[in-house]
């Protein structure tokens, strides 16, 4: 199966699909192009979901007690994901994740990232509106396929009445896809137009809150998270620096302090996940293994906490800097329920300023933007002198 940008009519946003052009094929190329060759729609048609599983394990099988999973066990993966989805539903993909993506630790570390391109796919195949968010969406694998599906729409460069259409969709989802949604529209507006004060201003038009934090985190996110060249034919689409970041939070488009708090988010993402911490939890996860107080990977943990923590105090605007301390919290924890417990011996090497901040009982209290934790967190902070000029 190759996918051709060009071929077959069909609508993407209600732009023509083929306006996608050949820059989305050059991010997936090499990965579908070149591994998918000679696979035909029969492969995806004989392939049950017990094989599938199978397949996909066996491609992470070698992974289960390292760090960080190698590149070549998730594009493996990907690539099992695609040749299964080829002649499927968005629907029925989604019914085939959720058994490993709610049990296998493993599988669940890399199930948003190689479901994107099942996103890509569905919506370069048939085609995407706005009216079917609602059957692309799911909160299996952290609505990755969504952020696939949204992200192609932001090549097609819609013009902002398009946009309004999906943000509209997006807050009529279900209450726990629409801050996924949210993100995912952030992906789309970076990539329609990576001039950030346009692209992060439109995600004002957000009703509420929280979604305009996760928009604004999603600008940012998507932003730092390119790879360099990897759309040759969208010279404007930049990788942004994580050193760029404070000085751009300090004057981001959406107002006040919804604004810079979901600009430190996006800050807390590029930081933790190149340090393989997100990975690391899950695969300990997996194995069984538990931090303890003589273990050194309790050491390695809070090494990689301080450091990432000193650099969100680098940020100049109090909301900037709890959206970094906060959400460092929350991708050092992730995914799917692990256990808090085991960051305890990590949390109590940390500085004592930075405790508060460290993965722990509060962000077991509810949702991430609760006001009142935050608060919370920012005293004790404060009284730490943790947040210098505070």
């Amino acid at each position: 199966m190759v996918l051709d940008p060009t071929a077959a009519p069909g609508t993407v946003g209600k732009v023509p699909r083929r306006t996608i052009l050949a820059l989305t094929l050059a991010a997936l190329g090499t990965i579908l192009a070149g591994s998918l060759i000679g696979l035909s729609n029969k492969a995806s048609e004989t392939m049950g979901v017990t094989t599938f599983h199978q397949r996909l394990l066996a491609c992470l099988g070698a992974q289960a007690r390292v760090a960080v999973i190698e590149e070549s066990s998730e594009t493996c993966a990907r690539e099992v994901l695609l040749v299964y989805a080829d002649t499927r539903t968005p629907g029925e993909v989604h019914a085939a994740l959720a058994e490993l993506y709610r049990t296998d630790a493993t599988f669940a570390s890399v199930c948003h990232n190689i479901s994107h391109y099942a996103g890509v796919l569905f919506a370069r195949r048939d085609g995407a509106e706005a009216a079917d968010l609602d059957s692309i969406a799911s909160e299996i694998c952290v609505t990755g396929i969504l952020h696939g599906y949204l992200e192609t729409v932001g090549f097609t460069l819609p013009d902002d009445t398009v946009v309004n259409d999906y943000i509209a969709a997006c807050t009529s989802l279900r209450r726990e896809l629409r801050i996924g949604c949210a993100d995912a529209i952030g992906h789309l507006l970076y990539v329609r137009d990576p001039d950030l004060s346009r692209s992060a201003a439109k995600c004002a038009d957000f009703p509420q809150t929280n979604e305009q934090i996760q928009c604004s985190y999603g600008v940012v996110m998507f932003a730092g998270q390119l790879l360099p060249g990897a759309y040759p034919d969208r010279a404007d689409l930049v990788t942004l620096s994580i050193t760029e970041v404070p000085a751009i939070c300090a004057q981001w488009p959406v107002a006040g302090a919804v604004g810079q708090y979901g600009c430190g988010m996006g800050l807390a993402n590029l930081l933790v996940f190149p340090s393989g911490a997100q990975r690391e939890v899950a695969i300990l996860a997996a194995s069984g293994k538990k931090l303890g107080d003589d273990d050194p990977q309790a050491q390695r943990t809070a090494a990689t906490l301080t450091r990432i923590y000193d650099t969100c105090l680098t940020l100049r605007s109090v909301p900037a800097r709890l959206g970094c301390l906060n959400d460092s919290a929350r991708n050092m924890s992730r995914t799917h329920e692990y256990q808090f417990a085991d960051y305890a011996p990590a949390c109590a090497l940390l500085p004592q300023g930075y405790q508060a901040a460290c993965p722990g009982e509060y962000y077991s209290l509810g949702p991430m933007h609760d006001a009142g934790i935050h608060l919370q967190v920012e005293a004790e902070l404060a009284a730490q002198n943790a947040l210098p000029g505070n």
